[in-house]
């Protein structure tokens, strides 16, 4: 594997990776009911706090969205 496709197929796991721990945690809030807190790139501090309400209202449709883009870049990690 050349240089390009190992550095591709890093950054396609990195992102499958931290779709995989978004997916979860919303269900997992959502299944314990507490809210979701979410930190701006590299900060140590939350910067975004979704309410328990909120996140199960919109849920489904996160859930979907993310679920595609997962599939998508695992099917591009397949094509590697």
């Amino acid at each position: 594997m050349n240089d390009k496709k190992l550095q591709e197929a890093n950054r396609l796991r990195a992102e499958i990776i931290k779709l995989e721990e978004t997916i979860y945690s919303i269900k997992h809030a959502i299944r314990y009911e507490y809210d979701l807190h979410f930190k701006s790139g590299q900060s140590r501090e939350y910067k975004t706090r979704i309410p328990c309400e909120v996140l199960k209202a919109v849920a489904p449709i996160m859930l979907e969205m993310l679920q595609k883009k997962y599939d998508a870049l695992a099917k591009d990690f397949e094509k590697l």
